[in-house]
């Protein structure tokens, strides 16, 4: 089968849909969407896609208020992927970034340092489709700590993964890239005790006892259900499933982990 080409046109469809999806689900006074890249500039058919960035202003992704919100919007994006099939053989939705007014104001953890904030004012072009404008809100990091960078890329694939691969039916899911985000799972324990200078955790049993306030249940289970290949793809299914939580409960377990690094050790980005 030949692979369709995406379009502007396509695009255009995608970004109206998106944002008729924030408002059904009752996120539009929540999220602020920015897009910018090409579709602003020369656009290629079949090469190009949707940049942008959904900038959670009030509560983040993840506040329990937001959580019937959240599955609403999701059901959204199912239907997004109905209405336009081709959508379904690749990431189309990968680079819409997903951050937040706790990190963007801190910024050991937004995705993006002060050189790239600075180009994207200059010389990229960009509108703002839903919301108010927040990028002077930010305070990115001139200079990158590699652990707080590998955090903060695990953040916007994760949140990516949430808001628009999990809508995907058990079926349509791409195995390699939950594979790709369960990177981010699987290395926290690591990442965030060489953040705190601590000796590298090589246990999940290690993270608990630093971060004794944060239940990593949902991080047990993982760790369990990942332990050979083949278990590993039928749990990696199971994110799809209507109502499953395993995904989010893991996801809760990692921002949970980024929040209090933020919020009781200092910042090794500069």
């Amino acid at each position: 089968m030949k692979m369709h080409k995406i379009t502007r046109k396509d695009c255009c469809f995608m970004i109206d849909f998106i944002i008729d999806a924030l408002k059904k689900s009752g996120l539009a006074d929540e999220v602020d969407f920015i897009v910018y890249g090409s579709y602003f500039e020369k656009w290629r058919d079949g090469l190009s896609d949707l940049d942008g960035i959904f900038y959670f202003s009030k509560r983040a992704p993840l506040h329990p208020d937001l959580r019937p919100k959240i599955e609403i919007f999701q059901a959204q994006i199912t239907l997004l992927y109905e209405k336009l099939p081709f959508l379904k053989a690749s990431q189309y939705l990968y680079d819409i970034f997903v951050f937040d007014f706790f990190h963007g104001t801190d910024g050991r953890f937004l995705m993006f340092d002060a050189d790239w904030i600075n180009a994207f004012g200059q010389h990229t072009s960009w509108q703002l489709i839903h919301g108010q404008m927040f990028m002077n809100e930010l305070r990115p990091v001139t200079w990158r700590n590699q652990n707080e960078f590998e955090l903060a890329l695990g953040l916007h694939k994760l949140r990516n993964y949430l808001l628009f691969e999990i809508p995907r039916l058990p079926a349509d899911m791409l195995m390699p890239c939950a594979k790709s985000v369960s990177h981010f799972f699987k290395v926290l324990p690591r990442v965030a005790t060489l953040i705190i200078d601590k000796p590298m955790a090589k246990s999940l049993e290690e993270l608990e006892i630093i971060f004794e306030d944060i239940d990593y249940g949902a991080f047990r289970e993982f760790w369990k259900e990942t332990s050979d290949c083949d278990s590993q793809e039928a749990y990696f299914r199971r994110w799809h499933e209507p109502g499953n939580t395993s995904f989010i409960r893991c996801l809760e377990c990692f921002e949970a982990t980024l929040i209090s690094l933020v919020s009781h050790y200092q910042r090794r980005s500069k």
